[in-house]
């Protein structure tokens, strides 16, 4: 193969048995397959990145890091919060709005949208298959289980780190704030921040792939977090088990102190 252009490879044609899948990785993390079929075994060297077998798939925190634009939203959250229980409306509403960051929209998008350039899956031998409906166990964890939950996680995705929101809380402030809290029935018609801080409560082995909902198989995390892996495991998407990495201290409350009943943690 010849030198054309920068981006192009140069291959070595082996003789294998089978297909065989090699994953390209450049040095902004991401990822695309090259697949050569039948008989022949591409290794490759790219000119704009590495190769690494299937096998070596690199693994990651999370699946994108995240953009500064939430950090700088939760401030924004949290300011408005303090002025709703201080009486200043207007100033909430105005910080509430804005939250709204359209970058925070691209960064959701780019995660759990269709084709992600940040999520790529792959094949991992001995994984359990997608159980039909009628043999999965209750999915969704009970008030105590999600209460024992924020307990141990507090209110940060497991995963990207970033805050994270119960929809109870923003209901809330979407009802007192509805101009500045939109929550309409697709995405675009949501407000970002809390579209992306909306906490979920996920499972490592996913439900539809026969995990429990103990709470040794249940994390804290975020929509696009828990959306963008669906019904994948982390071996197959090349992400770490948050589980082996300590829990990072925070301040951040989840904006609890808005309901006025505290129970433990949790506010409601």
């Amino acid at each position: 193969m010849k030198k054309s252009a920068s981006r192009k490879m140069q291959a070595r044609i082996q003789p294998l048995r089978r297909h065989h899948r090699l994953l390209v990785v450049n040095g902004d993390g991401f990822c695309c397959y090259a697949r050569v079929k039948l008989q022949y075994r591409c290794s490759m060297v790219a000119y704009f990145g590495r190769l690494v077998d299937r096998r070596d798939h690199p693994i990651r925190v999370c699946f994108r890091p995240p953009v500064p634009e939430i950090a700088l939203a939760a401030g924004y959250l949290d300011r408005a919060v303090s002025m709703h229980l201080k009486g200043e409306q207007q100033e909430a509403e105005a910080l509430i709005a804005l939250a709204d960051k359209p970058e925070i929209r691209q960064w959701t998008e780019s995660i759990w949208g269709k084709d992600s350039p940040y999520v790529q899956r792959k094949a991992v031998c001995g994984t359990p298959e997608v159980r039909p409906l009628v043999q999965r166990h209750v999915r969704m964890p009970t008030s105590a289980e999600i209460l024992a939950i924020h307990q141990r996680d507090g209110f940060n995705c497991r995963f990207c780190g970033i805050p994270v929101i119960r929809k109870e809380i923003r209901q809330k402030l979407a009802q007192d704030y509805p101009k500045a809290l939109p929550w309409g029935r697709t995405n675009i018609l949501q407000h970002a921040a809390f579209q992306a801080m909306w906490a979920q409560y996920d499972h490592v082995l996913p439900h539809a792939r026969g995990g429990d909902t103990s709470l040794d198989n249940l994390l804290l995390t975020c929509a696009p977090c828990n959306f963008g892996r669906m019904n994948s495991t982390l071996d197959e998407v090349g992400i770490q088990d948050p589980r082996l990495r300590a829990i990072r201290p925070s301040t951040w409350d989840g904006l609890e102190r808005l309901c006025r009943l505290q129970v433990g943690n949790i506010h409601v």
